[in-house]
């Protein structure tokens, strides 16, 4: 939708002819004229002056229609065709997407950034906190550094260990690549796995 219409443009190059090519003028009578107030925006020297010369050269103040051939894939129809097969089916690939709607897969791409304003992402595991990590780290520092300060031996008498534990639930996400728009439907993916756990550690000395 455009921003100024017909009459207000045509207000302006008849402001600007009147006051001896003036913008600042045509700027005033506009103002003035469509009674903006104080802090009513008009438009600017530059958006003026282009209409001027459309005006000029097309003898219409409408914006002048863009030149270059039309679109022949990022259409309406393909658009929206795009969209509905990427709600139907959020986890299929662009590949197979573009395969469906017979476009290329930029094509594809551009339409899902662009027109449809889809973003693609992939689901990140990540360790939760709970409300009394922070608390519990704390102390564990200030004890370290309690038994530093009594013992100067204590680091060479201490065993790190560099251990992961892994509790697989009988919930597990996809990691695939979903496009999906800001505020859509569809969230995260689930499927059932089997239950299990799995360490894994590494022994050493505060030494090493």
């Amino acid at each position: 939708m455009e921003e100024w219409n017909g009459r207000q443009r045509a207000f302006a190059i008849k402001m600007f002819s009147e006051t001896d090519d003036s913008l600042e003028g045509a700027q005033r009578e506009f103002h003035r004229f469509f009674k903006l107030g104080r802090h009513g925006r008009v438009p600017s020297k530059h958006t003026i002056k282009t209409w001027v010369q459309n005006f000029e050269e097309t003898g219409s103040a409408l914006k002048k229609k863009p030149t270059g051939r039309p679109r022949s894939v990022r259409t309406q129809q393909n658009i929206e065709t795009v969209r509905v097969l990427v709600l139907q089916s959020p986890r299929r690939s662009v590949r197979k997407q573009a395969a469906a709607v017979r476009v290329s897969r930029e094509s594809v791409r551009r339409i899902l950034r662009f027109d449809l304003n889809f973003h693609p992402y992939k689901l990140q595991i990540v360790q939760q906190l709970k409300e009394n990590d922070h608390q519990l780290r704390l102390q564990f520092c200030q004890q370290i550094m309690t038994n530093i300060n009594e013992d100067n031996e204590f680091l060479d008498k201490l065993w790190m260990s560099d251990e992961a534990h892994f509790h697989l639930t009988t919930l597990k996400k996809f990691m695939n690549a979903l496009y999906t728009p800001a505020r859509s439907q569809y969230g995260v993916q689930f499927r059932h796995t089997g239950s299990s756990d799995l360490t894994f550690s590494k022994m050493k000395t505060g030494s090493q």
